[in-house]
């Protein structure tokens, strides 16, 4: 049989939501007229949860707290388990960026950050194997080098003075007649 446990979603940030959900920050307090009101301490404030209305009796406005107290605390967990998903998911992303050897660094790091896995410029440096600078390069737009291809750099076009552009798009690289002969010159070297 499923479990028909509806997941009701409320505007609540995630801090309100933490505060709501502590049976310590609400009370049901009787007022001079004899009414009850259900109050919640949010934000460094008591204030009326119920609004303006009030209960005749304590055991109505108590029954409405314990129920929003565990709808509240439901959403808390879910909100967790969401978070929780996100951020493996976001690390098992980030090895296979870090692990790609078709795109360049400065599209490596740039994939990296916004992934949001809150990692400052040094986390993020130790994580993808580089210095900080070479981060701060690539997320000002200062960095346009670099691939996880052998070094390509420099390497002259026959009959001409042209380089080798390692900045084209992958498949502009990797079907070029000058890639080509780069890598069977480059094979060549380590098959003697």
């Amino acid at each position: 049989m499923k479990n028909n446990k509806s997941t009701f979603k409320t505007s609540w940030s995630d801090n309100e939501l933490l505060e709501l959900s502590k049976r310590s920050n609400h009370k049901i307090v009787k007022t001079i007229s004899g009414n009850y009101v259900w109050k919640h301490f949010l934000n460094d404030k008591w204030s009326n949860h119920s609004g303006t209305e009030c209960y005749k009796t304590y055991n109505k406005p108590a029954s409405f707290m314990n129920y929003w107290l565990v709808k509240w605390s439901e959403e808390l967990t879910d909100r967790n388990v969401q978070a929780n998903r996100l951020y493996t998911s976001n690390r098992r992303k980030l090895d296979k960026i870090k692990n790609s050897i078709v795109k360049t660094t400065a599209d490596k790091i740039r994939e990296a950050k916004a992934l949001d896995l809150n990692l400052t410029n040094t986390e993020l440096a130790i994580e993808l194997g580089l210095n900080e600078k070479t981060i701060r390069r690539a997320l000002n737009g200062d960095y346009t080098v670099a691939t996880s291809f052998p070094k390509t750099r420099n390497i002259k076009k026959k009959d001409s003075d042209k380089y080798y552009n390692i900045n084209d798009t992958l498949e502009t690289r990797t079907n070029s007649k000058e890639y080509l002969d780069y890598v069977a010159k480059f094979n060549s070297q380590f098959s003697k």
